[in-house]
């Protein structure tokens, strides 16, 4: 398996990355190879942001805090790798 990371050049995106330091994944969003996290207490999960009346409006919206770049933390998502 490979480390490839392919996304469209367009699209909104959002998703869960887990931390060392949170007990829960975070919501995040994938902006210009950054991932954000946008967990906020009012959607502290994906299901909560999609059942809201404008989840893309929601997740495009969202200033969150950069945690990394996505071919890192995909990279870091195969247990061969860390």
């Amino acid at each position: 398996m490979t480390n490839t990371t392919l996304l469209p050049n367009e699209g909104l995106f959002i998703g869960r990355a887990r931390t060392s330091d949170r007990s829960h994944p975070l919501v995040v969003t994938v902006r210009d190879g950054t991932v954000f996290d946008i967990t906020l207490s009012m959607a502290p999960t994906v299901r909560d942001v999609c059942e809201m009346p404008d989840p893309a409006g929601y997740v495009q919206a969202a200033r969150g805090e950069p945690i990394g770049s996505l071919d890192a933390i995909a990279a870091n998502s195969f247990q061969a790798a860390r």
